[in-house]
């Protein structure tokens, strides 16, 4: 994709994983049609997505009409947008864990979206912005001062050529992803982990 993002298809763990190498915050692009994304193809077997540090938006139908896209792992230190559409029809996602620094979901990034039961933000509602037609997005959202906890914030990282980490701090929770040979870590040293801070 242009600006430095990256995407690949982990066949075993049906799992469609971004990540931005440029070192500057880049979007998602657009797609007018789902056909013109490069990973159309695989829009009926992912089950999976994984948005890693660096992506600023998710652009226009980048996810839509994926009917087994269950699972959301949506990285929190860059993403601020969630484009038209982004999430249309998606019918397996049941929960959505929104970053702090998303703040703005444009018109119907959610809309179809049936099985979602639960989603939430460690923002207040003053701090958000969600266009019209996202539905049932909207009538199961948390905000920050709800009844609920403030949910956690998900943090993830490269590990290794096709290897990827997120831990979320609300759960406690710890996965890694892709396919590859996980790095040696010196027991003496055990600081050089990318997740050490969670272990306390």
């Amino acid at each position: 994709l242009s600006g430095g993002i990256t995407w690949s298809y982990q066949a075993s763990t049906k799992i469609l994983i971004f990540v931005n190498t440029s070192g500057t915050a880049v979007a998602i692009p657009d797609y007018n049609t789902t056909a013109e994304r490069p990973w159309d193809y695989l829009a009926s077997v992912v089950e999976q997505v994984l948005v890693l540090d660096g992506i600023s938006a998710i652009g226009r139908q980048a996810f839509a009409d994926m009917p087994r896209l269950g699972t959301l792992i949506l990285n929190g230190s860059s993403l601020a947008i969630i484009g038209e559409a982004a999430f249309r029809n998606d019918v397996s996602i049941k929960t959505v864990t929104l970053p702090k620094e998303t703040v703005l979901i444009y018109a119907n990034a959610f809309s179809g979206c049936t099985g979602i039961t639960a989603a939430s933000t460690p923002n207040t509602q003053a701090q958000m912005t969600i266009l019209s037609g996202n539905e049932p997005l909207t009538s199961k959202l948390t905000y920050a001062g709800g009844t609920t906890p403030t949910p956690g914030t998900t943090k993830s990282g490269t590990l290794a050529n096709g290897l990827y980490w997120s831990f979320d701090t609300a759960t406690g929770e710890m996965l890694i992803y892709g396919a590859g040979a996980m790095p040696s870590y010196n027991p003496l040293a055990l600081t050089d982990r990318p997740w050490h801070d969670f272990t306390k």
